[in-house]
């Protein structure tokens, strides 16, 4: 397993870390599950993706904005994910049932727009004298 921290850009965090296959229909009509398996990474911006293989590979990235859908499917007899992306690209990833809805979560947890809070630093001086005279109150 590579460190992808080194692939995270400022404020970039790890929301989670998976095993996963990704699925293909065979000729006949079935699910078949891929090798190498792929390790996906979900932050709080993308998903990175890499084979699980001896040789080390630049992790493949797609930005949360290039996500059109996600949702939770059965893949035949498997689990799993499916990604639809901007460009109609589709990806079916296999994972366990319990792995199903914490990348699930994890990826809307991605998805979600970064909050833009922002508190007023200057507090009206009637609050602070409430304050003092309640506080005052219990001499």
């Amino acid at each position: 397993m590579i460190d992808v921290s080194q692939y995270f850009i400022e404020g970039e965090r790890q929301l989670g870390f998976y095993q996963a296959e990704l699925a293909r229909l065979n000729g006949i009509g079935h699910w078949t599950p891929t090798i190498p398996p792929l390790m996906v990474i979900v932050t709080n911006y993308r998903l990175l993706l890499y084979p699980q293989t001896r040789r080390k590979y630049t992790p493949a990235s797609i930005p949360a904005r290039y996500l059109l859908s996600v949702e939770k499917v059965e893949l035949g007899t498997f689990y799993g994910i499916r990604l639809i992306l901007r460009t109609n690209y589709q990806l079916n990833f296999v994972v366990g049932l319990k792995q199903q809805q914490e990348l699930f979560d994890d990826i809307a947890t991605m998805r979600l727009p970064p909050t833009r809070i922002r508190f007023d630093e200057t507090i009206p001086r009637q609050d602070i004298e409430r304050l003092v005279q309640y506080l005052e109150s219990f001499r």
